[in-house]
């Protein structure tokens, strides 16, 4: 059986071909949801300000974002780490329709000192 989070790893291991900080394979590192909000237009100035948190580096507002409705689109936060110094965030289109295919709208890269930090506010990590 499947760990519960294997799916979400394949489809990010699906649309990230490599590495953003080492270029190599992400298989042996680790993620976690950061954050996650509905995508919708009544709700585009939160993902607009989700947006504006994650350029800011500012993970602590990340991680207060916990919005999901299962027949709605989402953008998702997530925190990527390997065995190097720093880490990356990627913002990740999840669309409600099931055949729909993720994309990345935004990355971020995660100094040694932010990856200390997410690594004290995600306690939850998943191996790709």
């Amino acid at each position: 059986m499947k760990e519960p989070w294997g799916a979400t790893a394949d489809e990010l291991r699906g649309i990230l071909a490599h590495c953003p900080v080492c270029g190599q394979s992400v298989a042996g590192h680790a993620f976690s949801l950061l954050g996650l909000t509905v995508a919708t237009p009544e709700n585009l100035v939160r993902v607009e300000t989700l947006i504006t948190n994650i350029r800011e580096h500012d993970w602590e507002s990340v991680r207060k974002y916990a919005e999901f409705e299962g027949a709605k689109d989402a953008v998702a936060a997530y925190v990527i780490l390997g065995s190097h110094p720093c880490g990356v965030c990627i913002l990740v289109k999840d669309p409600f329709e099931l055949y729909a295919g993720k994309e990345i709208y935004l990355q971020e890269t995660l100094s040694p000192d932010e990856v200390n930090l997410v690594k004290d506010i995600c306690q939850e990590w998943h191996r790709f």
